[in-house]
């Protein structure tokens, strides 16, 4: 079979004087194949990177020049990558040193059906091979073509790639697009598609404004064996046509069916039966006399229906009209017969008929009432039976968005996952519902987009456990702070009353603790084997769990304008202040602890919002809706996945040096929100008992999260932390 190589570049550099950015497509003398190549080199242009850029171009738009009359073309491709090599690394030590990661090229070669490429860096290469099911197989090139140890200015091109074409396959060659921008199922349904040159523009229309973006296209396709195009056939044209109508009226209902449809659809596969080949004699013409009957009575059928619709619509005319009709009939009601003289008049013509007329009448009238029972029992079922055509067709298109939304998620492409999964609910809501079972599909339908909702979400409900209950003690008990000192968690009270969990007894178990001039305590934090709190009063306060004490201590966070949240790290203690958007470090000094000094140097973001911090090393503030980093006293960028949905009221944030998470519990939402240290959204714990929780202690070690609430102390287990 022969093939045709349909082939197009297309190269948009909105400022030449920002990148590098260059390709090239040869067509080789003779229809001996095309030679091509695509060259981004990352960092501002200066002479070298153009050098090496325009040394690669030379030598492809040249690789003409050096084939004879019965030239080996794959061997020729060979030497030109070889001379490449060192033209490059010539290039390349002659001017300013450029870093290998910057350098992305692919030079190949298409030739008799046959492809061959070699190349450096992370240009998407896509080899779209069709199969004999008319399914395409997607091979991306570029994970072969990425920097390898053997790779240097001096050796870039090492391995070729080559691969045959056949009838249908595609190759791309391309500057590497955001899945943001266009995903790789759009790109790939862009190049199954449209022609080459075609795609290269679409692609690039799905970039963001002022993007650069470069592109080669082939397409394999059967060549044309000439002649005259083939005219379209008219009935195919015409089944088309009525498939499409018979789809639009799936869709939309028909809401005024015509009475001659309705019929035809009903008599023709009987008249079809009967006048299918094969009967012969008494029996042929037993069949045709029947289907002239059949054919008499629809055309019957379809009068009565029409005349009795217009009498319908004359009765509708009539009542609107009633006062002048009665007006009229009051001037003629001298002369014309009333109603009851009518009907006996009719009763005298019956009785005067013969009895074969009569018997006749009456059986016409019976027929007549049975094939409007008739055809209305087929009506009523042929619309049922469109109403869960138009219902199947929604769902399916349903489920359509929904299986694209899931296949997006295999290519962590969330934000296309979460589009397409609003429209298939929104879709959803469009969804006719007339019978009981057509309730239920939607109820199925419903919750199959729900839980792909969810994963996309990373929400997972949890059943939370109940270590220990502080009303069994003391019914009116409300826990203010909590704290987990030497692995064994400990709470207090509104009335300063310290108690230890026993996680064994899932109790809670009071110490007879002894209290210095406190007020009552709010926030606290571990320090070894004691506990460091702030009371009502603002001020430190340091708790003995060996000597079940609660004492003041002495600090400069009485000074502060606010102290929201407290923390020890590095033996120097971290407290928070909103009120003045800072965190005051203060150093060991005696018993206590110095006034401190102003940490943040440097801050972009607002912190009056500020409500609690976890220390890794960095700092991570939790504010009323967001997390922000700080390393070395100055905000780094931080961004976050989205959460979804948002954060509500968000109250206490862990982490610690040895984890690779951050845990961010939102009681606004009655959840716990897990981030990677990169931003990146892990899972979402959503259970009813969080909307009451005040703070959580991570055990990652034990793969569980501890939550207090106002008088109780549960657990979970975190799953992810068992991956």
């Amino acid at each position: 079979m022969s093939l045709l190589i349909k082939s197009a570049k297309y190269i948009s550099v909105p400022d030449e004087e920002a990148l590098t950015l260059r390709g090239a497509l040869t067509n080789i003398p003779g229809d001996q194949g095309t030679i091509f190549a695509l060259v981004r080199i990352f960092g501002k242009p200066d002479e070298t990177r153009t050098r090496i850029a325009e040394v690669i171009l030379e030598r492809v738009q040249r690789f003409q020049d050096t084939l004879g009359e019965k030239a080996n073309i794959p061997r020729r491709f060979e030497q030109l990558l070889q001379a490449l090599n060192e033209d490059v690394s010539r290039a390349s030590r002659e001017g300013k040193r450029v870093p290998l990661s910057d350098m992305h090229a692919v030079v190949g070669l298409i030739h008799k059906n046959q492809v061959f490429v070699s190349g450096v860096g992370t240009l998407s290469a896509l080899f779209m091979h069709r199969s004999s099911g008319q399914r395409y197989v997607i091979y991306e090139l570029d994970e072969h073509m990425k920097s390898k140890d053997e790779q240097s200015w001096d050796s870039l091109f090492v391995t070729v790639l080559d691969g045959e074409l056949h009838h249908g396959d595609i190759f791309y060659l391309a500057t590497r697009a955001s899945a943001r921008e266009i995903t790789l199922a759009e790109l790939q349904d862009v190049l199954v598609t449209l022609p080459p040159s075609g795609a290269l523009k679409r692609i690039q229309q799905h970039l963001n404004l002022g993007s650069a973006y470069g592109g080669i296209c082939f397409r394999a396709q059967e060549a044309s064996s000439g002649g005259p195009e083939k005219k379209v056939n008219p009935m195919s044209s015409m089944n088309e046509l009525n498939k499409t109508r018979e789809e639009t009226t799936q869709l939309l209902g028909e809401q005024g069916p015509e009475i001659k449809q309705m019929v035809s659809r009903v008599v023709e596969p009987v008249l079809k039966r009967l006048s299918a080949p094969g009967k012969r004699g008494t029996k042929s013409t037993f069949m045709r006399i029947l289907g002239l009957i059949i054919r008499a009575l629809a055309a019957l059928t379809v009068l009565l229906i029409t005349l009795l619709s217009k009498l319908w619509k004359l009765l509708l005319y009539v009542a609107k009209n009633l006062p002048v009709i009665y007006k009229k009939g009051r001037e003629v009601a001298q002369t014309e017969p009333t109603p009851k003289q009518r009907i006996v008049s009719a009763l005298d013509r019956f009785n005067a008929l013969s009895p074969a007329k009569k018997y006749a009448g009456v059986a016409g009238v019976l027929v007549v009432i049975l094939l409007i029972g008739t055809f209305s029992v087929l009506g009523a079922r042929r619309s049922s039976q469109q109403q869960d055509e138009a219902f199947n067709l929604l769902i399916t298109r349903v489920e359509e968005k929904k299986n694209a939304a899931e296949a997006s998620l295999i290519y962590d492409d969330t934000d296309q996952a979460y589009t397409l999964l609003q429209e298939a609910i929104a879709l959803l809501e469009t969804v006719p519902i007339e019978k009981k079972d057509h309730q239920e599909r939607v109820d199925e339908v419903f919750e199959s987009l729900r839980t792909v909702l969810l994963t996309i979400q990373g929400i997972e409900y949890i059943d939370v456990q109940t270590l220990g209950d502080l009303t069994q003690i003391n019914p009116n008990a409300q826990i203010t702070a909590s704290v987990e000192v030497a692995g064994v968690l400990y709470v207090v009270d509104a009335e300063n009353q310290l108690y230890r969990l026993n996680e064994l007894d899932q109790t809670f178990t009071p110490m007879e603790n002894t209290n210095g001039s406190i007020e009552q305590v709010r926030n606290a934090t571990a320090r070894e084997n004691d506990l460091l709190f702030i009371d009502g009063a603002q001020q430190l306060g340091v708790g003995s769990v060996e000597a079940s004490t609660l004492n003041p201590g002495v600090s400069g966070v009485e000074e502060m304008a606010s102290a929201e949240d407290l923390i020890v790290y590095n033996e120097s203690l971290y407290v928070l202040s909103a009120a003045s958007s800072q965190i005051v470090k203060m150093r060991t000094q005696g018993d206590g602890y110095e006034a401190g000094t102003p940490w943040i140097s440097a801050a972009d973001s607002d912190l009056t919002q500020a409500r609690a911090l976890a220390i890794d090393g960095d700092i991570f503030i939790l504010t009323n809706d967001r997390v922000l980093k700080f390393s070395s006293g100055r905000e780094q960028t931080f961004n976050v996945d989205a959460i979804d949905p948002a954060l509500s009221n968000p109250v206490d944030i862990w982490t610690d040096i040895d984890s690779n998470y951050l845990y961010i519990l939102d009681a606004g939402e009655g959840r716990i929100v897990v981030l990677d240290k990169g931003g990146g959204l892990v899972t979402q714990y959503l259970a009813e008992e969080l909307k009451e929780a005040q703070t959580m202690t991570v055990r990652e070690d034990d793969k569980v999260i501890i939550a207090t609430t106002n008088a109780q102390a549960i657990q979970f287990t975190a799953s992810h932390l068992l991956q």
